[in-house]
């Protein structure tokens, strides 16, 4: 009876270790939006928020952008403003398109950092009509007035088409050094924790045996 309550105790453990395991390595998600801001008469406009994972992924996005057309700014942020998790340092966003009023824009930049360096938040700007555009007219019409543009005509509609990826800029979990000291050679502490469960009900069940 003492056998069998110490293997269930063990299986027990490595239920717990195994749901560590996955929350481990769950991924974050981050609320954002598309917005369109007329830097001339202040009116900003947004798109339905979207999530971003620390996994990345593809995401299409649309806004309505009023029909203004001058000094447009095109950029995708958080929702909240605040400072990005650590899983989200080290992502890059491609442009694959962008489109307004579905004729394309061609970028002339398309990869940002996905967590703006200056203010730590995730804030990628792809228009700014006061300063560098990032864009060439491509199938749109756009006039440069001095050290600004703008689209020749209304702009109803904006549409991005963009990639988050992470790679081998992603940031990884920092520990300290007695942690680091006596961690097995992969890193993988889940994966090590359970092992060491497993082994424990092995001599378990060797000792169930050997009590027979």
């Amino acid at each position: 009876m003492k056998i069998r309550k110490i293997l269930a105790a063990v299986a027990a453990a490595a239920v717990a270790v195994s749901t560590m395991a996955v929350n481990a390595f769950a991924a974050e998600t981050v609320s954002c939006k598309l917005y369109s801001q007329n830097t001339e008469s202040w009116t900003l406009y947004e798109s339905d928020a979207f999530d971003i994972s620390s996994d990345g992924g593809d995401y299409n996005v649309t806004l309505n952008a009023g029909g203004e057309n001058l000094y447009i700014t095109l950029y995708i942020k958080d929702v909240t403003g605040g400072a990005a998790a650590e899983a989200f340092n080290g992502g890059t966003v491609t442009i694959n398109s962008i489109k307004a009023n579905g004729k394309t824009l061609t970028p002339t930049k398309t990869e940002y950092e996905l967590v703006n360096p200056d203010s730590g938040v995730i804030d990628v700007c792809m228009i700014n009509g006061w300063a560098e555009t990032f864009v060439e007219s491509g199938d749109c019409s756009m006039s440069e007035e001095g050290d600004s543009y703008s689209f020749g005509g209304p702009v109803d509609t904006f549409e991005v088409d963009f990639s988050v990826s992470f790679g081998d800029a992603a940031p990884e979990a920092t520990t300290d050094t007695a942690e680091t000291t006596d961690a097995p050679a992969t890193g993988n502490a889940p994966a090590a924790a359970m092992a060491a469960v497993m082994a424990l009900a092995g001599a378990a069940a060797i000792a169930a045996k050997k009590s027979k």
